[in-house]
């Protein structure tokens, strides 16, 4: 491969490929490389995801017919080759197009440093023999280029994250720089990471078993054990596909997330770091985003300290009408329950001339099989209680209530249980109850709780006071 690549000088920023007998010359705009990198990482890429990202890279308005335009000149140039996919429906028949690199994108990735010299002819001529993607693998690289955008767009991570097909990642694939006892224990379809965690994403596109679904835990739960001494984390995300990837996935997908949460051993078993998540795809990037920022789970006792702001923030909003009075949970349970399985905090909160009433709290973390696990149990227990309390005339009941960071993880978390007769589970944020505490005057700011009126459904409840 002799494709030479020559940086431009002068008037713009861009790199320029020089016309041959076979390809038409072109100036590329420096977020062009970055294009052509992302392509490789997937192999194929849909032309809507491949739209998407050069929108979201050239930072300016393009309407679609401009970015095709240019996305041919990459083609004539040999930059990318174009792949056609005939698609027959009710509608009738068109042609859906799907992008990989051609021999100029591999030779200009090498030029760039991108990959080792020599590297460019042998992946030339392995892309060769691709052809189009399965369902399943155009779903992963849809979802995880919509996470590679919300990602870069994060000023906190944008420059730190890393991304990779597990395949072909250092860690997690098949490569020499894999220890070869490790070498394909567990791919994952994708594998995002920064600093000392690593994001492992699975896509779920309904078929698999439960014995699949258990091998895969065992298979993560021995990579993480290899990787415990060096302070790296794994956190596995199983991606539910829905309609936001493909028109023919189902719009909802509550139960196969619940599915798959029902499906793992007790977090205690997993080691101190892995961790399981199962949300739908529209919800992966945020989640991803938020595990690479903020590292969760967090220790116990921060969500203590989580619960007690909140508490503070309810209080504040309430501008003295409430009084709150804080229990321990270990008193609750009288030491025999296991700590990390315990309510965060419970507190009773009392009201001049009305009956009190006093409520459980969890910290709750979006997608999280933890966060599910410790919410099943406490929904055990506190029908055992309350079907007692009934029983005694001065015990009160308690109804759960779950903390969320945001209103947006209040609104998409799936945590699908049957609800006891006799008990209640609610719902809301600590950011909107903050913000009203900070901004008291500010009717935009109104603090939402949720209940669950059915084993799926949440309903908003109007002038639910606590």
């Amino acid at each position: 491969m002799n494709e030479t690549t020559v940086n431009k000088k002068g008037k713009g920023d861009g790199i320029r490929l020089k016309r041959t007998e076979r390809h038409n010359g072109i100036i590329l705009h420096s977020y062009e490389l970055t294009l052509v990198q992302h392509v490789y990482i997937h192999k194929v890429m849909r032309a809507t995801s491949v739209h998407s990202l050069y929108q979201f890279l050239a930072k300016r308005n393009m309407t679609p017919v401009q970015i095709s335009k240019r996305l041919l000149k990459l083609v004539n140039s040999g930059v990318l080759a174009r792949l056609e996919e005939r698609i027959s429906d009710m509608s009738g028949n068109f042609v859906r197009y799907n992008y990989k690199l051609g021999v100029r994108g591999f030779s200009l990735l090498e030029s760039t440093g991108y990959l080792a010299v020599g590297q460019a002819r042998k992946h030339y001529s392995s892309s060769k023999s691709i052809k189009l993607p399965s369902f399943h693998t155009k779903a992963a690289s849809v979802i995880s280029n919509e996470i590679a955008m919300k990602c870069l767009s994060d000023p906190l991570i944008g420059q730190k994250m890393k991304m990779d097909r597990g395949a072909n990642h250092y860690e997690f694939g098949v490569n020499a720089a894999v220890e070869e006892e490790m070498k394909g224990i567990i791919i994952p379809d994708y594998v995002f990471e920064m600093d000392d965690i690593f994001i492992a994403i699975e896509i779920d596109t309904g078929h698999q078993r439960s014995h699949i679904i258990k091998s895969k835990y065992e298979r993560y739960k021995k990579k993480a054990e290899s990787l415990k001494q060096s302070g790296k984390q794994i956190a596995v995300i199983f991606v539910v596909v829905d309609d936001s990837v493909a028109s023919e996935a189902a719009s909802e997908r509550d139960k196969r997330v619940i599915s798959l949460k029902n499906m793992f051993p007790p977090f205690l078993e997993w080691g101190d770091n892995l961790q399981f998540y199962a949300l739908q795809a529209s919800n992966a990037a945020r989640v991803v985003t938020y595990l690479l920022s903020k590292k969760e789970p967090v220790e116990k006792d921060t969500r203590e300290f989580l619960c007690e702001d909140w508490i503070d923030s309810v209080i504040a909003c309430e501008q003295g009408k409430l009084i709150a009075e804080r229990y321990s949970s270990s008193d609750f349970y009288k030491g025999d329950k296991v700590g990390e399985l315990n309510l965060d905090i419970l507190v009773k909160f009392s009201e001049t001339e009305k009956y009190p009433r006093s409520y459980g709290l969890l910290y709750m973390y979006e997608g999280s099989v933890m966060s599910y696990q410790i919410y099943r149990v406490n929904l055990l227990r506190m029908e055992e209680y309350n079907m007692n309390a009934w029983k005694i005339h001065d015990v009160h009941r308690y109804s759960l209530l779950l903390l969320y960071e945001d209103s947006i993880n209040v609104r998409s978390d799936v945590i699908g249980c049957l609800i006891p007769e006799l008990s209640n589970v609610y719902l809301t944020d600590i950011d909107t109850w903050f913000q009203k505490q900070l901004n008291s005057k500010d009717e935009s700011i109104s603090p939402e709780i949720y209940e669950m009126v059915s084993t799926f459904k949440k309903e908003k409840r109007k002038e639910f006071r606590l």
